[in-house]
Order: structure tokens, then sequence, then C-alpha cells
């Protein structure tokens, strides 16, 4: 275990080396802990909004509850570009206020495969009618 944990650290520290290292790139970091991020991306990226490249931070919201726990965490944390990744989609959400105060993209699906839940198409348009108001991009996938 612990030595899965060192290959683990290795890996994350070539790959922070090359996001550093391509600052023409748009590097996109989705998590479903963003209250990981500050004790796994550099300290420097954190410290001020112009890292020298282009992060954008996300995370993963399938549902109503997941996402007033992890938005308001992601939201904290400094970012070129917020976004959330809607998928899967299990149930109906309300992201009017968090889109209204800082989340530059939403990324809506629902499941494929083997025992997929159903995605009712109305919750997906619901998300799509939130982000037109708020002048959020959206897409539906």
């Amino acid at each position: 275990m612990f030595e899965d944990h060192l290959i683990v650290n290795q890996e994350r520290q070539k790959l922070w080396s090359l996001i550093e290292r391509t600052p023409w790139l748009n590097w996109l970091l989705l998590t479903k802990r963003p209250q990981n991020v500050r004790s796994q991306v550099p300290a420097r990226w954190l410290e001020r909004n112009d890292s020298g490249f282009s992060l954008w931070l996300g995370t993963s919201v399938e549902n109503q509850r997941r996402a007033d726990e992890r938005i308001p965490v992601l939201l904290s944390l400094p970012a070129w570009v917020h976004f959330l990744s809607c998928e899967p989609l299990l149930g109906p959400l309300d992201l009017s206020a968090y889109l209204r105060n800082g989340i530059d993209w939403a990324i809506v699906g629902g499941e494929s495969g083997n025992g997929a839940r159903p995605m009712d198409p109305e919750w997906a348009r619901s998300l799509r009618d939130q982000c037109n108001e708020a002048l959020v991009a959206f897409f539906f996938k």
C-alpha cells in the first residue's frame, strides 16, 4: 500500500512538471474530491490565480447532494475556469446559485453500458436552461 502511494506521488509529480512546461495548453483537472486539491497540487498554483498556465478545475456532481457538497469547495480554489461534470446525471439539479457565482462551464451526460441508470431528458433540459440564463457554457454528451 505504501509503495502504491509513492508511485502515485511520483506520477503526479511528473504530471505537474509537464503541466508547467506546456503553458500553451489548457489543463482540465476533474475530481470527485475537490477538498483534496489543496493537498495534491503544488501550493504555488493556488497562491495566485495567474500560475503561468491555464488550469481548469472541475468536480463531478451527479445529484443535488453532491452539488451542494462539492461546488462551494471547488469555487474556493483559484482557477482560470471552474467547471462541472454533471454525469452521470442521476436526478434533477438546481445549480442556478452556483452558475451565477463562478461556474464557467457545465458538462451534462447520462450513463451508458449494461446496468446504466436512466436519465430523464428533462433534467438535462433544465440544466441547459439554467446555463443559458446565467450565460454559462453548456455541453451535452
